[in-house]
């Protein structure tokens, strides 16, 4: 079920990513239009994931930090408790950042009208995947 539900919310998310953002007429652009977004709702969208992107560099940092901590523990003679206490710490900063992606994805979806949720989820199938590691496909 967890993976169902972040295969789904990656799915719905991922034409909608940051790095979308950053260039007219790619990924973004093409959803607008496959889903005839008014200039209203495509304002309404960026301003969204404009917003989770400045919420969540801080997660992302704190990421790659607790990331170098581990590779540290690893090359050093670290016991095996502080490496499961440094992997629980990287869980918790997954998790929240899946929830973040999760309740962008609920704002996003607050935009939309009941048609375009549906064709939304018609074109899902599209972009799954895309963008994602292999292991992550592996997943879904």
């Amino acid at each position: 079920m967890r993976h169902l539900l972040c295969a789904t919310t990656v799915a719905l998310l991922l034409p909608l990513s940051g790095s979308a953002l950053a260039e007219p007429g790619d990924r973004m652009g093409r959803m607008f239009e496959q889903l005839n977004l008014s200039a209203e709702q495509q304002q309404q969208i960026e301003n969204i994931h404009e917003q989770r992107k400045a919420s969540s560099e801080g997660l992302r940092e704190q990421m790659r930090a607790a990331a170098e901590e581990m590779r540290s523990l690893q090359a050093s003679n670290a016991s095996a408790e502080q490496m499961r206490q440094q992997h629980q710490k990287i869980q918790q900063l997954h998790q929240q950042m899946g929830d973040q992606r999760f309740e962008t994805m609920l704002q996003v979806r607050e935009v939309l009208t009941p048609e375009q949720q549906a064709k939304l989820a018609e074109l899902k199938p599209e972009h799954n995947g895309e963008g994602q590691g292999r292991g992550r496909q592996a997943q879904q």
